[in-house]
């Protein structure tokens, strides 16, 4: 099979996205692990939820780091199109 340039949504387009998509994470996180200790134990504990929220952004962060490093860049016609705004 021959080597084709596909696109791929795993693949940051740039530093931009690798930073939303850390502050998704952390943000999907720090909810996820609020409402499990509430679920668990009746009381919020912002503090012990942020901290390991941050973890979580911090290891997505390197991730997609990596990712967008070894990634080769990608031109303007390689990209997903954005919707068009009517």
């Amino acid at each position: 099979m021959a080597n084709r340039h596909t696109k791929s949504l795993a693949a940051p387009d740039g530093w931009a996205d690798v930073l939303l998509r850390t502050i998704t994470a952390f943000v999907i996180a720090f909810t996820a692990l609020n409402l499990k200790e509430w679920f668990e134990t009746n009381e919020w504990d912002v503090l012990a939820c942020t901290i390991d929220a941050a973890c979580v952004a911090v290891a997505t962060l390197l991730f997609y780091a990596v990712l967008a490093l070894v990634s080769r860049p990608r031109r303007a016609e390689d990209r997903l199109p954005l919707p068009s705004a009517r």
